[in-house]
């Protein structure tokens, strides 16, 4: 069993399987009201308003454009704040992924009593990535925009796995597998990670 108040950051390049594994995660009966996170819809919704920071997030989004750290990491702290009821569990998706986005979720976590996160890695290499996005046939998955992307994770998310390599939080899972099997290592992994 994975203790309770654990924290769980779900990391991989685009098209790991992310949203999928963190379905599967959320089926366990361990994870039974747990608090998912996901930036990346956090920062939709907030493209969507008729504010300043909306349409600016906006324009951002538009180009391609990294959303600064502080707005990123002010949003999932809302989100903690505003759903973390006791020791559920937080399952997060698609942050921390910029340098000193883990320590400040960290801080975050001894603030309200809880152990440092715990990221795993759905590893999958660049190529087998640039595959995967371009045979779903989004509009914004362009060539060039998934080699942004990829640029970016091999260089910035970089430094984020680091941290938790550094920091023996780090779960490397081969991405390259069914789903079915990427689950059974993440869960394995887990449980011999909390032993």
């Amino acid at each position: 069993m994975i203790p309770e108040a654990t924290t769980i950051v779900l990391m991989g390049r685009s098209g790991c399987g992310k949203d999928t594994q963190l379905e599967f995660l959320l089926k366990r009966p361990d994870f039974d009201g747990a608090l998912k996170i996901n930036s990346g819809d956090n920062v939709r919704v907030l493209a969507q308003k008729d504010t300043l920071i909306g349409k600016k997030v906006k324009q951002l989004i538009d180009a391609g454009a990294l959303i600064p750290l502080w707005l990123v990491s002010s949003l999932w702290v809302a989100n903690i704040g505003a759903g973390l009821k006791g020791g559920e569990k937080i399952v997060m998706d698609g942050a921390p992924r910029l340098p000193g986005e883990g320590e400040l979720l960290d801080e975050v976590l001894a603030f309200v009593g809880r152990a440092p996160s715990v990221a795993i890695l759905i590893d999958i290499s660049s190529e087998e990535s640039m595959k995967r996005l371009l045979s779903r046939g989004r509009s914004d998955d362009t060539e060039g925009r998934i080699k942004n992307r990829l640029s970016w994770f091999n260089t910035v998310v970089k430094i984020v796995l680091d941290y938790y390599k550094k920091e023996g939080r780090l779960l490397e899972i081969n991405g390259e597998q069914s789903k079915e099997a990427v689950f059974s290592e993440i869960e394995k992994k887990l449980e011999e990670h909390f032993t």
